[in-house]
């Protein structure tokens, strides 16, 4: 069975994924003490579809453009249910649990 060896690029590659997918879950933790778990989910879905979006119209919108709109409305749901849960002592949210 013969090793398998890392080239000095794939080295470099794994080492910047590394660091690019692990740096946002430092910054949020410091966020967290200073903004509500919502808050930050929001801000970031937003910064992510103010991003996205002129790629999405660029390429024909439609689709592109409504699938954006429906993940961003999806991933806010959970938070803001969550957050509007706590906050009220669960008065706010009874009518939305499942039955």
């Amino acid at each position: 069975m013969s090793g398998v060896y890392l080239t000095r690029r794939g080295l470099l590659l794994f080492a910047s994924m590394s660091l690019i997918w692990g740096i946002p879950y430092f910054f949020i933790r410091i966020a967290v003490s200073e903004l509500s778990p919502a808050t930050l989910v929001f801000m970031r879905t937003t910064l992510a579809a103010l991003v996205l979006l002129p790629f999405a119209l660029a390429r024909g919108g439609g689709f592109a453009v409504a699938f954006l709109l429906f993940f961003a409305l999806i991933t806010e749901i959970g938070p803001v249910r969550h957050h509007l849960h706590q906050s009220s002592g669960g008065g706010a949210t009874r009518g939305l649990r499942a039955r």
